[in-house]
């Protein structure tokens, strides 16, 4: 399934920015963790849209080499123009692709790059088709003591409260099922999936971000990060798949309940969040 049009549109590129606003106060311990006392990391971003957040994220004292890898060849590129240069360099990049392997292991003789020190993935792990075997072909890319970072979002632990209209689990089901989302169960599966794969020392992280009474700029962020895009998204499917009963049920709820379910989490009374997971392991 092409999905350009639903994460090249400016609706969605918005929703990205404020995606970046929202995790760095969460994200920010977990990298001090990783780069405290260190010096000259090699970084490897997978999945790194046009670069906004690898540039912010990894402009870091401990950092000297980041290479950031995306499918979209226009956000790559994008990114490439942006801040591309002596620390930053930008590829696009298909990991699903069987030829993964070797272009990778290309960029890295380019840049003399040997092993790296991180290894990043930002929302990006539950879109691959194979996530087990990439992590398994990753080890071979870590330095030793290096180690993965991954961040995804638990949607079972999104809530809207009063939520009156009981529809955050119409939403939760949407989340699981739309294509465009990827492995939306990912997340809860990733501890065990990594010590499979032969990494050690995996940690979990996470606390909610919330937004409630007196708090509405951030509740406005909340809401345009996790429910904007799901008209969009109903609206191509339904352009691709117009004989498919289930997403004709959805059109048919974004048409009767969405507006609900903004109004009930933008509203002034109600308390809005989401539960980021972030989970780190290393080489042995």
């Amino acid at each position: 399934m092409d999905f350009s049009d639903v994460f090249q549109s400016e609706q969605e590129k918005s929703r990205l920015g404020l995606q970046i606003r929202l995790l760095e106060d969460c994200e920010r311990p977990v990298f001090e963790g990783l780069f405290s006392g260190r010096t000259g990391l090699r970084v490897l971003d997978i999945g790194c849209s046009s670069g906004e957040k690898t540039e912010k994220v990894f402009s870091h004292p401990a950092v000297s080499r980041v290479i950031g890898l995306e499918r979209n060849r226009e956000a790559a590129e994008q990114a490439q123009r942006r801040c591309g240069g002596e620390r930053f360099s930008f590829y696009c990049c298909d990991m699903n692709n069987a030829d993964f392997s070797r272009k990778l292991d290309s960029i890295m003789a380019e840049h003399g790059i040997s092993g790296f020190d991180l290894i990043y993935f930002s929302f990006s792990l539950i879109y691959m088709s194979d996530p087990e075997g990439l992590l398994r072909d990753l080890r071979g890319r870590l330095a030793p003591g290096g180690s993965v970072m991954i961040l995804e979002v638990d949607d079972n632990r999104t809530t809207i409260s009063p939520d009156e209209g009981k529809l955050i689990p119409a939403y939760v089901e949407m989340m699981i099922r739309n294509p465009f989302t990827g492995d939306r169960g990912l997340c809860r599966r990733l501890p065990p999936l990594l010590e499979r794969c032969g990494y050690t020392d995996v940690r979990q992280f996470g606390e909610d971000i919330a937004a409630g009474p007196g708090e509405a700029e951030k509740k406005q962020c909340l809401a345009e990060m996790l429910f904007s895009f799901i008209p969009g998204d109903v609206e191509i499917l339904r352009q691709q798949h117009p004989d498919e009963p289930l997403y004709e049920q959805w059109s048919e709820w974004v048409d009767a309940h969405f507006a609900q379910l903004w109004e009930s989490a933008v509203s002034e009374r109600a308390t809005v969040s989401m539960h980021p997971v972030i989970v780190t392991a290393r080489l042995p």
